[in-house]
């Protein structure tokens, strides 16, 4: 091992970071990049949680993180798209429970960068034993609060399975590779997954399916209801910001290739779906009114965020309770809700 690791700061620039593109399984249109650290190979060390676990034994992986976090969306923001993505970010959960910890340095690293904590994803991997569940999920909840978003990553790998999905209440579930591989011709692989994201969607999660790199697998994904793919079949961990894109062709190629293949009700269904216009979960009262006037035949809108991620629904019946009850009127023609 070279002398080198001795001097974390030498160590950070040494190392660098690839970007991943995690992308919607129908569209190709990409929900982000997971930042991968890179070079760690070239100080010695035989494994990527190997660096992680040398920081800890030292006394210093929460300054080290912090430097690599800070490394890592420095160069993400240089990521030159037409819309806004996700910026994928491992969370070692012993960093946030050591007694050293102090909350807001991600915010405050965003602040300079000119990146908005909504836009973060913290991955916490399940590969990662535990000890202080209770102390964890506050300072997740410190996260949320502050706009951070959350993944369950290496799902079914480690330790906690599902007591994670029910205490964190991620946005994001991924699949690990493990799961993946395979998958059209395993069938016990293909009914774990049908269960996890039955599950998932039940709690308003998004599931990802990590390491696709063949296309009987990714079809398998999108058979049993996955929402993302990451892997080599779409693209692999790419140094160079500008080889990233927007959208990646080829999965909007197998999924258009997949539906003429398949003549049954459910293309039928998707062959006569309807684009409705969305409602912002801030939007006046007096537009939501004017939208149910525009749409005479339909009865609800689906609400989304400012990020066009989804909410919820708004049904004509319970927007009509609410201007039909008492000062419902007063409430529509109050200027501050227009």
């Amino acid at each position: 091992m070279i002398e080198m690791r001795e001097k974390w700061e030498e160590i950070v620039d040494v190392l660098d970071f690839a970007f991943q593109p995690i992308v919607n399984i129908r569209t190709g249109l990409c929900i982000g990049f997971e930042a991968l650290l890179r070079n760690w190979e070239q100080l010695g060390f035989s494994s990527l949680h190997e660096v992680f676990d040398w920081a800890f034994e030292k006394g210093f992986l929460r300054v080290f993180d912090l430097a690599l976090r800070e490394k890592a969306i420095a160069k993400f923001v240089r990521i030159r798209l037409q819309r806004p993505v996700k910026f994928f970010f491992n969370l070692d959960p012993r960093v946030v429970t050591t007694p050293e910890y102090k909350p807001g340095n991600t915010l405050q690293i965003l602040e300079r960068y000119g990146l908005s904590a909504k836009q973060v994803v913290l991955e916490i991997s399940e590969n990662h034993r535990i000890h202080s569940v209770d102390t964890l999920q506050r300072v997740l909840e410190q996260y949320r609060k502050q706009g951070f978003q959350l993944a369950i990553d290496d799902y079914g790998m480690g330790f906690a399975g599902p007591r994670l999905l029910y205490l964190y209440e991620p946005e994001y579930v991924k699949i690990p590779r493990f799961f993946i591989e395979g998958v059209d011709r395993d069938g016990r692989k293909k009914l774990f997954l049908t269960n996890l994201v039955a599950t998932s969607h039940t709690l308003g999660t998004m599931v990802i399916a990590e390491g696709v790199e063949r296309n009987e697998e990714f079809y398998s994904c999108l058979d049993i209801g996955c929402d993302a793919v990451q892997g080599f079949l779409i693209d692999t961990p790419q140094k160079e910001v500008s080889h990233l894109k927007e959208e990646y062709e080829i999965v909007e190629s197998l999924y258009l290739k997949n539906r003429r293949k398949v003549q049954d009700s459910s293309s039928m269904v998707l062959e006569n779906l309807e684009l409705l216009p969305t409602v912002k979960a801030e939007e006046p009262l007096a537009k939501v009114c004017e939208l149910f006037r525009s749409y005479p035949k339909c009865r609800f809108f689906p609400v989304v965020n400012n990020d066009g991620e989804p909410l919820g629904i708004l049904q004509e019946e319970d927007f009509h309770n609410v201007i039909y009850a008492p000062y419902g009127r007063a409430l529509l023609e109050n200027l501050s809700l227009r």
